[in-house]
């Protein structure tokens, strides 16, 4: 018999990482491109990405986020099995990263002066555009917190 490569608690990530990214896909129409962490004896950090493939403006874009990272948030300190394993507890938007990567509905890069990126990284929310044809620029950095504010108050 083979033991498996992947520590009990990384199996448990991906596993667990694999059924919110379909609820995630599923619900809002992105797709699962990838998913990873900072995994020893506990778990430190939690990262999702996806790739969406319709053109976002800053603010459906901010929505999505944050819808995203709280449906992942909540899975994440929701689950039993995982508690155990967390370095933190509750996890917060400082022990996860969620991109979206943003793409014209043909999967090309979008025209420059367009948003590409938008992302969760260290309790952050960031989103990047198109500089040139091969490089990004953060266009705006605001806090999670300041995040789900704008985002609950509908503006």
């Amino acid at each position: 018999m083979v033991e498996s490569l992947y520590s009990s608690q990384e199996l448990l990530v991906n596993k667990v990482s694999r059924e919110i990214a379909d609820e995630l896909s599923n619900r809002h129409k992105i797709y699962f491109s990838g998913s990873g962490g900072d995994i020893n004896e506990k778990i430190k950090k939690l990262s999702l990405s996806f790739n969406c493939f319709r053109e976002l403006k800053l603010e459906e874009a901010r929505g999505l986020l944050i819808n995203c990272a709280e449906m992942y948030l909540k899975e994440i300190n929701s689950n039993n099995e995982l508690k155990e394993y967390l370095h933190a507890r509750p996890f917060t938007a400082k022990d996860i990263e969620l991109t979206i990567y943003i793409f014209n509905a043909d999967g090309r890069n979008l025209d420059i002066d367009h948003l590409c990126v938008a992302g969760t990284v260290y309790g952050e929310v960031q989103y990047k555009k198109w500089k040139s044809e091969y490089s990004m620029e953060k266009i705006l950095v605001e806090s999670f917190e300041e995040a789900v504010r704008i985002v609950r108050e509908g503006k």
